[in-house]
């Protein structure tokens, strides 16, 4: 499969201390699959100011390792590159209209599974500020090809 037009839904359930936040975004966009990388493009509305924010997200299959890796690059109102390696931590820059912030990622765990027209992924994860979760992560990621209707 090359690219193809697609609907994006990402579900993710988040953990920050005692509270539980389920968020879900629904997006048209595009994914395009090569061997060993797949690639979703789609925009997320800001609920806030209602501005859109690019996202690209590329699962990378690391042969070494024998695992996927992720980056999510985000470019808008706010902009963030987040990389996720298991059982790894890495810096997260997170620029906001009111200054950059900076966390670390740590990644539990990555699957990705493609069929013929879809691609299925979950990130577990811990959001760190200097070195103290702040917040714990699971994102479910769908993309779902779209078939252009019979007229």
């Amino acid at each position: 499969m090359n690219g193809i037009l697609c609907e994006v839904t990402v579900n993710s359930e988040l953990i920050q201390g005692n509270a539980k936040e389920k968020i879900e975004a629904v997006s048209d966009g595009f994914m395009r699959v090569t061997p060993g990388k797949t690639e979703i493009f789609y925009k997320e509305t800001q609920p806030d100011s209602g501005e859109d924010i690019k996202v690209h997200m590329t699962f990378t299959f690391n042969e070494r390792t024998n695992d996927y890796e992720c980056r999510i690059k985000k470019e808008g109102v706010l902009q963030s590159e987040m990389l996720f390696i298991p059982d790894f931590e890495t810096p997260c820059p997170y620029i906001t209209p009111f200054g950059e912030l900076k966390f670390d990622v740590y990644t539990n765990g990555i699957s990705v599974q493609q069929g013929e027209n879809t691609v299925n992924a979950t990130l577990s994860y811990k959001l760190l500020d200097r070195g103290e979760v702040i917040t714990e992560a699971e994102v479910f990621v769908s993309a779902v090809g779209k078939t252009c209707p019979e007229t």
